[in-house]
């Protein structure tokens, strides 16, 4: 044991984590391509879902958005270690779309990967 948890303590953790994710989540890979006027960016749905864990918080803090004052929330997916997502990536849950803005795969100890998004159009 090096650290606060084994790696099998942080496994069983990790078991116990993936039994709450319950939530269906498909995953758009974020592909840019060159074009003649420069580059072009398109996503394209993975035909597998995986199950994720959403939780939304809102922030009490009035923000202004796209011209218009609003509440913004924060918006965590969390994943299966070992998912493979980017940043850019989109995830679509229960039909509305969010792009992915960063996740936690670069920590080094974590029984889950959590996923920081927007939703697409707001």
């Amino acid at each position: 044991m090096t650290g606060l948890l084994s790696a099998s303590q942080m496994g069983a953790l990790s078991k116990l984590v993936k039994r709450g994710m319950d939530t269906d989540v498909r995953i758009y890979d974020h592909v840019v391509t060159e074009t003649d006027n420069g580059s072009a960016e398109s996503w394209v749905a993975r035909s597998e879902w995986v199950k994720g864990w959403m939780y939304v918080t809102t922030t009490p803090v009035m923000t202004v958005g796209s011209g218009l004052q609003a509440l913004v929330n924060t918006q965590r997916l969390y994943l299966e270690l070992g998912t493979d997502i980017e940043t850019g990536d989109r995830v679509e849950v229960d039909g509305a779309m969010f792009t992915v803005e960063d996740t936690t795969k670069e920590n080094t100890i974590q029984a889950m990967l959590t996923v920081s998004m927007k939703r697409v159009g707001v």
